[in-house]
Order: structure tokens, then sequence, then C-alpha cells
């Protein structure tokens, strides 16, 4: 991309968050496995989501307030390291879905090129040979792919 058209990436995804997303949920990293995470989440009734794998004993989850505050009950019961990240949406779960129009009209004016430097996916880890945009990104739906990869 242009370095205009990832400003304009970046203010519209902003302002379509802020419109939509903003003061509905949350996100949280636990001192936890994704295995001992998904454990701790049975039973929630309010949505909580894995949202990032960071690492063998780093997850973060999304969700909204209340489900989030009853995981971090559970965690506090288990002795489990629960720390909120200071955001005030869901990023990477589901309620993320609901800005796909937006966003797709908002960006549709812009057009992929060639990357000048090697691009690996973050959903595969593949290298994009040769350095072409993939077709997800192209039609702005990397972000979606990404989140339901967890």
């Amino acid at each position: 991309l242009s370095l205009a058209d990832g400003a304009r990436v970046v203010a519209l995804r902003s302002r379509a968050i802020a419109a939509e997303l903003a003061g509905h949920g949350g996100m949280a990293s636990l001192a936890a496995s994704v295995s001992d995470v998904r454990r701790l989440l049975d039973g929630i009734t309010e949505p909580v989501t894995v949202a990032a794998v960071n690492g063998p004993a780093t997850t973060v989850v999304s969700g909204t307030p209340e489900g989030l505050d009853a995981l971090r009950a559970r965690c506090e019961r288990d002795g489990v390291r629960y720390r909120r990240i200071p955001v005030d949406y869901a990023s990477h779960s589901g309620q993320v879905d609901a800005l796909a129009d937006r966003i797709l009209a908002d960006l549709a004016p812009i057009r992929a090129g060639r990357a000048q430097v090697p691009f690996f996916s973050t959903v595969t880890g593949d290298c994009r040979k040769p350095y072409a945009p993939s077709p997800l990104r192209v039609r702005g739906r990397s972000w979606s792919a990404a989140r339901t990869r967890c």
C-alpha cells in the first residue's frame, strides 16, 4: 500500500471501531496455555473467546465485560495471572465481524500492490511469493481469517 492508503486504512478502521464497538468489550492476557484457558472458559455464559496464542503459556482472550469479569474470578480462584489489556472492544472476536461490510465499503477504493519486501502471512506463516498480496488481503478479509484461526 502507499503511505496514504495505509493511513486511510488505519483511520477508517479506527473510526468504525469507535462508532460501533467501543465500550462493548475488552481483552485480557492470561499466563496460561490455550488448553488451560479453554478449560477456564468452559461454562462461562457470556461471550469470551481465545483471541491470540502468544506463546506456550500466554493466551489472550476477548469478550464482553461481563464475560471477562467471570473469567477473572475463575483465574483468581485458580491462581492464574490475569491482566486486562487497556482496550474497550473485543478485538479478534466475533464482535469485529459486525464491521465487515462497513470496512469493506470504506476500503473499496484501495488497491493492494506487490510488496517490495518478503510478505509473511500471520495466519499461516507462509511467505507470499513473489510477494503479491494474498486474495484474503485483497478482499479485506485477512482480519476475519486471522480471528477464526485461534
